[in-house]
């Protein structure tokens, strides 16, 4: 039934399931930290729209079915497409930055 998924102890677990996104999270706030440093801010904001898209559509695809489960999926979807995206970025800009010092 719908509603026995929203109860007091549902809630409780599902915000132990969003710390799945803790950790990249804090991948994310290191390596973003380096972009600015570096001048490239415009790297963080465009992870920062991809993670906000894929959280609207994912609330919109698994709220009305999954209710706070489907938000916390949701959430964890977004910070994992974030610090995907972010790892991309860094790991082949140091890539090609080291093919191109070893020439």
């Amino acid at each position: 039934d719908r509603y026995q998924r929203n109860t007091p102890s549902a809630r409780c677990c599902a915000a132990g399931v969003l710390l799945l996104g803790i950790a990249p999270f804090g991948v994310i706030m290191i390596i973003s930290a380096y972009f600015s440093g570096t001048g490239r801010v415009y790297i963080n904001f465009v992870s920062a729209i991809i993670g906000f898209f894929v959280g609207v559509l994912g609330d919109i695809a698994w709220i009305s079915e999954y209710d706070i489960w489907g938000a916390a999926a949701a959430s964890i979807a977004s910070y994992w497409s974030t610090a995907l995206f972010v790892l991309l970025v860094f790991f082949f800009e140091k890539k090609s930055t080291r093919s191109a010092i070893q020439g």
